[in-house]
C-alpha cells in the first residue's frame, strides 16, 4: 500500500490517465478498510514499548507479539474475504459496472490486502526495538524494487502487473520484517513463528476460495439488500471458521481472557 503512488503515477505514465481511475475505485475501497489497522497499530506500538522498557523478558515479549499477530490475521482473514466477496458489487454500485475489473485483478489486490495487513505487527516491533537504519535501507530496497517490477510487468500484463509487482515485494518486506525482528532478535522462537504464520496463510486461502465461491449464491435481487446480507453472512462465517480452528490456541486465551469473554 505504501507503493501505491508509485504504481498509479506507472499506470498513468504507460496507460493512461482513465486507467488509474479504474486501479483507484479499486484502491480506494481496499484503502479505507486498511487504515482500521493503522489506527490499531499506532495504538499497539505505545503499549509494546511500555512493556519492552518494563519486561525484559523476551518470552513475555513474544507472547504479546504473537497475540497481537493473532489479532491482525483476525482482521486480515475476515477483510479479506469480505473484500474479494464484495469488492465488485461495492465498484458497481458506487461508480457503475463499467469499472468493475477482472477477477484476476481482485484476487491479486485482495491478497496484496492480505500480505500488507498481516506483517503489520512486525513493523511496529521494528520500531519498538530502534532498528530504524534497518528499516529504512529495506524500504528503499524495497521501493526500487517495486518501481523495476511495475514497468516491467505492466506491459506484458496490463494493469495487473503492478499489483503482481507490489504483491511481491510486500511478500519480500514480510520476509525482511521476520528476518530483522524474529530471526535476529527472538531467535529461538523463529520456528514456532513461522509455523504459525504458514497455519495462518494456509486457513486464510482455504477460506478465501471456499467462501467466495459459496458467496456467488447469495443473490437478494436489490444491490443494497445484496451487499448487506452478503456482508454479514460472509463475515460471520469467516470469523466463526477462524474461531473453530484457533479457540484452543494460547493467543485466543490471552485474548479470551483479556475481553472475559
Amino acid at each position: 500500500f505504501i507503493f501505491n503512488n508509485t504504481d498509479s503515477t506507472i499506470i498513468s505514465a504507460i496507460m493512461g490517465l482513465t486507467m488509474v481511475t479504474y486501479y483507484t475505485n479499486y484502491f480506494t475501497i481496499t484503502y479505507q478498510i486498511f487504515w482500521i489497522a493503522v489506527i490499531i497499530a499506532n495504538v499497539v506500538k505505545v503499549s509494546f514499548g511500555n512493556v519492552m522498557q518494563e519486561d525484559e523478558e523476551s518470552e513475555r515479549h513474544i507472547s504479546l507479539l504473537e497475540s497481537y499477530q493473532f489479532i491482525q490475521f483476525l482482521f486480515s482473514s475476515v477483510c479479506g474475504v469480505l473484500l474479494i466477496c464484495l469488492l465488485d458489487d461495492f465498484v458497481s454500485v458506487w461508480y457503475g459496472r463499467e469499472f468493475v475489473l477482472s477477477l484476476p485483478f481482485v484476487i491479486i489486490l485482495t491478497l496484496d490486502f492480505f500480505v500488507h495487513s498481516m506483517y503489520q505487527p512486525l513493523s511496529i516491533m521494528v520500531e519498538v526495538i530502534g532498528e530504524f537504519k534497518v528499516l529504512k535501507n529495506q524500504q528503499l530496497i524495497c521501493m526500487v524494487l517495486n518501481i523495476l517490477l511495475s514497468i516491467g510487468l505492466i506491459i506484458p500484463f496490463g494493469l495487473i502487473g503492478p499489483i503482481i509487482g507490489t504483491i511481491v515485494v510486500d511478500i519480500i518486506t514480510f520476509c525482511f520484517r521476520i528476518h530483522t525482528v524474529i530471526y535476529t532478535h527472538y531467535n529461538k522462537y523463529f520456528k514456532e513463528y513461522i509455523n504459525k504464520i504458514i497455519k495462518y496463510i494456509v486457513v486464510f486461502i482455504g477460506q478465501y476460495i471456499l467462501i467466495y465461491n459459496f458467496s456467488k449464491c447469495i443473490d437478494i435481487g436489490n444491490e443494497y439488500i445484496n451487499i448487506f446480507i452478503k456482508a454479514i453472512v460472509v463475515g460471520s462465517i469467516t470469523l466463526l471458521l477462524d474461531v473453530l480452528l484457533f479457540y484452543k490456541t494460547e493467543e485466543y486465551q490471552y485474548i479470551k481472557d483479556r475481553l472475559k469473554l
